[in-house]
C-alpha cells in the first residue's frame, strides 16, 4: 500500500481524525507508528480522540480489514488506501462503546475524503459505514476468535501452548485495553501521601493491590506534583522488576539499558545512601536526553553515557547490573498495539543472539558476589527462560537466585497492566572478573 499525499496543515492545530488517517496509512504502508505531541492539538480532548482512533484502528487491524472487504464487496488491499483508512476509522467510531454518535462517526469519516482531495470516494465510505450501522450485530457476531480478539492466529496459538488457552485469552483481552497511568510515589510521600497530594490538585486516584493509578490523567503531566518530581510513571510489572533489584543494590551500580530510566530512578529513590556510583547506558540520543530529563525532574544523580551495553567495559566491576535487554516487547501490546502485527515467530529465537551477547558481556563486569538482573518486557520463553538457561550453561560462575518459591519473576498482562520477566543471577564469591574483548571504557 503506497503512502498517500495530504495537504499540509501548516501551523494550525491538527485535525484529530485527519491526523489519525494520515498516521494509520503511514503505518499500513511502512510499518512505522509515531504519535505527534499533545501540544500539536487544540485541546487535550482532541488529542485523546486522535490517540483512541489510531490505537483502536491498529489494535483490531485484522477485524477492520475483514469488515471493510465485506462491506465493499472487494478485498481491502484492492481498494484505494484512503478509503480503507476512512472506513476503518469509521468502524472504530461505530463500534459499541466508542462514545461517538453514529451520525457523527459517518459524517466525519465521509468528510475525510474532501480533506485528502478525493471527494469522488465519499459515496463508497458512506455506503459502507451505513451498511455496518444497519447490520453491525450480525457482522460482529460472525467474527471468528482471531478477528474478535484482534490478534494474529499464531500468537494466540503459541500463548495457548505455553500458558493454556484460558490464560492466553485473558492475556489477549488485557492487551486490548488501553494502558492505565500507574504512578510510583516519592518514598517520602508513599501511596497515601501522593493520593492526597493529587486530590488537592484535582486528580482522583485509584489504589489496587498497593499500587496507584489515575483514571483521568488529562493535565497530569503539567501538574505541580509531576513537575516537582513527586512521582514517576511506571507500570506495575516494571515496578516489580525494580523491587526485585532493591535487596542487591549497593556499591557500584550499572543500568546497562537504562532509558527512560524508571527502574534506575526507582533504585535511586530507595537505595541512594547505599550506592557509591551509578552509571546508566543509553545509545539513542533522544532516549538519552529523556533519561537525563527524568533524573533532573526527580532530583536524582547518575552518570549517563551514550553507549551500547556491549560496547563498553569498566575494569572496576559492579555490585549490581541491570540488563533490561532489547526484546520483542510482547508484554507491552496494551501500550503498543502495533507490536502484535510487526512480530514474526522467528523473531524470538533470532533475538536470543543479541540478548546472550549483552548478558555475557555484562557478566564480565559483575563483581564476585555481585548480582546481574536480566529482564525483558517479553512474554516469550525463547527470550526469557531459554536465554537464562543458555547463559547459565556457558557461565558456570553464576546461579539463579529464586524469587520467592519461583526461579524467575514472570508478570503476565492483566487488565490495565503490562507483562515482564526477570531473573536474578548471582555470581559466586570465589571467582575473578573476566574482561571481554577490549572495548571502550564506560
Amino acid at each position: 500500500m503506497k503512502r498517500p499525499k495530504f495537504k499540509s496543515p501548516g501551523k494550525a492545530a491538527l485535525n484529530p481524525r485527519l491526523q489519525a488517517l494520515k498516521d494509520l496509512l503511514a503505518w499500513l504502508a511502512q510499518g512505522e507508528l509515531k504519535y505527534p505531541q499533545r501540544s500539536a492539538f487544540e485541546t487535550s480532548g482532541s488529542f485523546g480522540l486522535y490517540k483512541n482512533l489510531l490505537s483502536q484502528a491498529v489494535r483490531y487491524k485484522n477485524r477492520w480489514m475483514h469488515l471493510t472487504s465485506l462491506l465493499t464487496d472487494r478485498p481491502a488491499h484492492q481498494l484505494d488506501p484512503e478509503v480503507v483508512g476512512a472506513i476503518c476509522l469509521g468502524l472504530v467510531q461505530l463500534s459499541p462503546g466508542s462514545g461517538v454518535e453514529p451520525w457523527a462517526a459517518i459524517d466525519e469519516s465521509v468528510a475525510l475524503m474532501d480533506l485528502v482531495e478525493k471527494p469522488f470516494l465519499k459515496g463508497v465510505v458512506n455506503a459502507s459505514l451505513r451498511r455496518f450501522q444497519r447490520d453491525h450485530e450480525a457482522l460482529l457476531a460472525g467474527l471468528d476468535e482471531t478477528l474478535a480478539l484482534g490478534y494474529p492466529k499464531w500468537i494466540l496459538s503459541r500463548w495457548g501452548q505455553f500458558y493454556g488457552e484460558a490464560q492466553a485469552k485473558e492475556m489477549a483481552l488485557a492487551g486490548n485495553e488501553p494502558p492505565r497511568v500507574w504512578l510510583l510515589p516519592h518514598p517520602e510521600l508513599g501511596v497515601e501521601g501522593l493520593s492526597a497530594l493529587l486530590a488537592g490538585q484535582g486528580f482522583a486516584t485509584t489504589q489496587e493491590e498497593g499500587r496507584l493509578w489515575v483514571p483521568e490523567p488529562s493535565g497530569l503531566f503539567e501538574s505541580e506534583a509531576f513537575v516537582t518530581g513527586k512521582f514517576l510513571v511506571q507500570d506495575p510489572a516494571s515496578q516489580a522488576v525494580a523491587e526485585l533489584a532493591l535487596p542487591w543494590a549497593k556499591g557500584r551500580v550499572l543500568d546497562a539499558c537504562a532509558a527512560p530510566g524508571g527502574k534506575l530512578c526507582h533504585l535511586l529513590w530507595h537505595k541512594a545512601a547505599a550506592l557509591e556510583e551509578v552509571i546508566a547506558l543509553e545509545p539513542v540520543l533522544a532516549r538519552h536526553q529523556r533519561l537525563e530529563e527524568n533524573l533532573d525532574r526527580l532530583g536524582l544523580e547518575a552518570k549517563v553515557v551514550e553507549a551500547h551495553a556491549e560496547d563498553c567495559y569498566d575494569p572496576k566491576g559492579f555490585d549490581l547490573i541491570l540488563a533490561d535487554v532489547p526484546c520483542s516487547a510482547t508484554g507491552t501490546i496494551g501500550k503498543h498495539p502495533e507490536v502484535k502485527w510487526s512480530r514474526r515467530p522467528q523473531d524470538f529465537v533470532n533475538n536470543q543472539k543479541q540478548q546472550l551477547l549483552i548478558l555475557e558481556h555484562l557478566a564480565g563486569m559483575t563483581k564476585p558476589g555481585g548480582t546481574l538482573i536480566y529482564s525483558t518486557c517479553s512474554l516469550e520463553p525463547e527470550e526469557n527462560q531459554d536465554v537464562v538457561a543458555a547463559f547459565l550453561e556457558r557461565q558456570k560462575s553464576f546461579a539463579v537466585e529464586k524469587t520467592g518459591d519461583q526461579p524467575y519473576l514472570l508478570c503476565l498482562p492483566r487488565l490495565g497492566r503490562g507483562g515482564a520477566f526477570a531473573a536474578v543471577l548471582r555470581r559466586n564469591e570465589d571467582t575473578l572478573l573476566q574482561p571481554p574483548t577490549p572495548v571502550e571504557p564506560c
